[in-house]
C-alpha cells in the first residue's frame, strides 16, 4: 500500500508543492498507526467523500471532467432510494441525484481517508 500511495503521490505532485515524498514516508513510518490506517485502507478502510470535501477537491484541481463520482447521501434521500454525485462542468461543481441502484460505467466514488 506504500508503494501505491507514493506513486499517487508523485502522480499528483501539484496538489502538495510544499511537500516531498521523504517527509510524508518519514512521517508514516515514524507513527506506528499510520500503518495500521493504510492496512485498513486496503481493507475498505476508506470514506465516501462528502459533499463539502469534493468541493475542496475541486479547489485543487478539476477532477471529473469527463466523468462523475457518487458522494456521501444524507440518510433521509438514501431512505428513499435516492444517491448524490458531483461532477465538474463548464467550471463549475454540479451535484445531482440519481437511484442508488444505477449504475455508469464513467461514475466511481470518491474516497478519503485520515492519517
Amino acid at each position: 500500500m506504500l508503494e501505491i500511495l507514493k506513486a499517487r503521490f508523485q502522480d499528483n505532485k501539484n496538489l502538495h508543492m510544499e511537500l516531498s515524498w521523504l517527509d510524508v514516508e518519514k512521517r508514516l513510518l515514524e507513527h506506528p498507526g499510520s500503518k495500521d490506517v493504510l492496512r485498513r485502507m486496503e481493507e475498505s478502510g476508506v470514506s465516501i467523500m462528502t459533499e463539502e470535501l469534493y468541493r475542496r477537491l475541486q479547489s485543487l484541481g478539476e477532477f471529473d471532467l469527463k466523468t462523475s463520482s457518487w458522494i456521501a447521501t444524507p440518510d433521509n434521500i438514501r431512505g428513499k432510494g435516492g444517491a448524490l454525485f458531483c461532477e465538474r462542468r463548464y467550471g463549475m461543481v454540479f451535484i445531482f441525484h440519481n437511484g442508488a441502484d444505477s449504475y455508469y460505467s464513467v461514475r466511481g466514488f470518491r474516497g478519503y481517508t485520515l492519517i
